[in-house]
């Protein structure tokens, strides 16, 4: 309330605002209202992530209708296969950590997913604490790829 105290604020500059972020907050938004209208409830942002201790930061962690925490990653456009690589280490860490059950990818582009699954299950070893591993199949059994539904109206398209 202090006008002083507005100093620890970043200021607005809309020069610094790529589209592409706008975008991808929006879809974010939209993913949010998606599953909680399905039931998934505890909800929490990158941003209250980012406080924390974790390997990787999702774009959000929720709990889902069967009670599992799933991060979920909203996917605009493809990384390199490297990233996807360490991102799925990353994963993986999290997951034998405890902070997650799943992983759901979701994408707006109706190609996306198949071709973003098709990644993962070519990504041969990953490196955790220093050690290379091979990819279990079965690892992936815990990550989904799904569309984004982009449409107002739409009532199922997740």
């Amino acid at each position: 309330d202090d006008p002083a105290s507005l100093d620890r604020y970043a200021s607005f500059e809309p020069s610094r605002l790529a589209e592409s972020t706008i975008m991808h907050s929006l879809a974010c938004q939209s993913l949010r209202l998606q599953l909680e209208a399905k039931g998934w409830t505890a909800w929490r942002a990158e941003a209250e992530l980012r406080r924390e201790d974790w390997p990787k930061v999702p774009d959000a962690v929720a709990k889902d209708t069967e009670g599992f925490i799933v991060a979920s990653e909203v996917e605009r456009s493809f990384k390199t296969a490297k990233r996807y690589q360490q991102i799925l280490a990353d994963y993986l860490q999290l997951i034998s950590q405890k902070k997650v059950d799943r992983i759901a990818y979701f994408s707006p582009n109706p190609l996306m997913p198949a071709r973003l699954e098709a990644i993962f299950k070519t990504i041969p070893k990953v490196t955790i604490n220093g050690r290379a591993m091979a990819v279990s199949p079965d690892w992936l059994t815990r990550f989904t790829f799904n569309l984004l539904s982009t449409s107002q109206g739409a009532k199922n398209g997740i």
